[in-house]
């Protein structure tokens, strides 16, 4: 019987990263190394840093940029990979220098774009509003609570949405994952014939006195 695997849940952190314009706000996107979608810096959280801190140290890998982390997170998505959902805890960046060159440039472009230009990039709904909870909070700061940013009823309508899609996914994984483990079986079955077929041949061919 195929035993099914289990289904994590990973914790990272991201970074909205952003320059003041006058009165507007620019965000910074990056490629993803695979898909080449526009999303954020994030990674999984190092061991000897905050959520922040280990937030900040991507923006400089990924996108080359250096700056200012804001302490307090502004609010979280979720993203399907692999075998797991990954919860990523976001944070406000404000950039004070773009490297010319950085770690990932080999693997990644980088754009300044406006918040509406950010909204049509970004394909995710939950990443989307949050770049829009942003420019808000950076515009009229007194005007946003960061605890209350993520509305509960828009957080379970989107979680219960990418969890149907990634489990979805996960069975297309499982039934991939047996249709090989069968075909590994069938090719071992083979060999085994193979070796038995062998013996035999020099079993006959080389008989021992």
């Amino acid at each position: 019987m195929h035993k099914k695997k289990p289904y994590y849940l990973c914790e990272k952190s991201a970074v909205i990263p952003f320059l003041r314009d006058g009165n507007k706000i620019k965000i910074m996107l990056i490629t993803s190394r695979r898909k080449k979608n526009w999303v954020i810096p994030k990674g999984g959280v190092a061991k000897s840093l905050s959520p922040a801190e280990s937030a900040a140290k991507e923006a400089l890998e990924e996108a080359g940029i250096e700056g200012t982390v804001f302490p307090f997170q502004i609010g979280e998505y979720q993203r399907g990979k692999w075998n797991s959902i990954y919860r990523i805890k976001v944070f406000l960046f404000e950039i004070k220098n773009i490297l010319p060159d950085w770690k990932e440039a080999a693997f990644r472009k980088r754009k300044l774009v406006s918040i509406k230009e950010a909204n049509r990039l970004v394909d995710n709904p939950e990443l989307t509003y949050l770049i829009n909870q942003a420019s808000a909070i950076l515009i009229n700061p007194s005007a946003q609570k960061p605890d209350i940013l993520f509305p509960d009823t828009l957080h379970e309508q989107i979680t219960q949405k990418d969890q149907r899609k990634y489990q979805e996914e996960l069975r297309q994984m499982e039934k991939r994952a047996l249709a090989a483990e069968k075909k590994a079986n069938k090719y071992k079955n083979l060999l085994k014939q193979y070796q038995f077929d062998l013996q035999q041949l020099v079993t006959d061919c080389f008989p021992r006195d």
